[in-house]
């Protein structure tokens, strides 16, 4: 009788290599995120010696993701012998549900479980998951952590507070180090927003920076806009050399527009008058946001 083997198909909803764009050096180090951004730099300079396993939790946007791809970017570029591996937690859900329906279970644990450095990200979506999945991680961690193998997983909360999770799974999370990443404060957020304006080439002025800075509070990734969107112009230029003040008058291309119809929004641009609009962003932000609602700028 012939034996025919099926190989496992990764889910498709896989990142294909890590994000080379989130590295140790774009990272911008604060008092929130001092001791997670320590701890990761010392599991990537000494994969399976330091801090195994390393639980990151906080909130969302706050740079968890980021320091897993700093990671993993980290041990490629030093250790190109070392095999990495990141992935979502509903990834790893669906290649063990891909893997049942195949019944490739064998070329699962190969694909997991022979790794250097495994990163699970936001493990919190385990907590609802069945049993059967429960024991596929637990496994596959007792595997990788018996043969010194680095293990890296982030969470919106700390193991304590992930009731869902095996009692036995949360005991080996706490023997690591369990660090938190905390709201960053506003010289956090003001170096968030100039180091990614000087690398996307952005001169954005002081003053604007900490104006955003102060009205971007809770989410990182929020402040990734403002250093696309504030562009240097002209008019920018120009108003600036009239007055300090955020209020400007009008470019000619925006008196045409009422201010009446602006609305608010959870993001943060919203939250400009249409003056501070109209002079601080290019005149294509202010276009893009008036098209997500044309009530606003009618």
């Amino acid at each position: 009788m012939t034996t025919t083997t099926v190989a496992f198909a990764p889910s498709v909803d896989r990142p294909a290599r890590l994000d080379p764009r989130m590295t140790f050096d774009s990272f911008v180090p604060g008092s929130s995120n001092r001791l997670a951004f320590a701890a990761a730099q010392s599991v990537a300079e000494t994969p399976g010696r330091a801090y195994n396993p390393l639980m990151i939790y906080g909130n969302s946007g706050l740079g968890k993701t980021h320091l897993l791809h700093a990671i993993g970017n980290y041990v490629q570029e030093n250790y190109p012998g070392r095999k990495v591996l990141y992935v979502s937690t509903e990834t790893f859900l669906n290649d063990f549900i891909r893997a049942i329906q195949t019944r490739t279970q064998l070329a699962l644990h190969e694909r997991y479980r022979e790794n250097d450095v495994l990163l699970i990200d936001d493990i919190q979506f385990m907590e609802t998951r069945g049993e059967t999945f429960h024991e596929e991680i637990f496994h596959t961690y007792n595997a990788l952590h018996g043969e010194g193998k680095q293990i890296v997983l982030t969470s919106d909360r700390s193991p304590r507070d992930l009731a869902g999770l095996q009692e036995r799974f949360r005991s080996r999370l706490l023997q690591g180090l369990v660090t938190e990443i905390d709201q960053p404060d506003l010289e956090t957020r003001i170096a968030i927003l100039r180091s990614k304006s000087e690398r996307e080439g952005i001169d954005l002025p002081n003053d604007v920076a900490e104006w955003i800075a102060h009205r971007v509070r809770d989410n990182i990734r929020e402040l990734e806009d403002p250093s696309r969107c504030f562009a240097p112009s002209p008019t920018f230029a120009k108003s600036r050399s009239r007055s300090s003040s955020p209020k400007r008058t009008s470019p000619t291309w925006a008196k045409n527009r009422s201010s009446s119809n602006l609305k608010q929004s959870s993001r943060w641009w919203p939250t400009f008058t249409a003056s501070q609009w109209r002079t601080f962003a290019a005149p294509n932000v202010y276009d893009r946001w008036c098209t997500r609602d044309t009530s606003r700028c009618t």
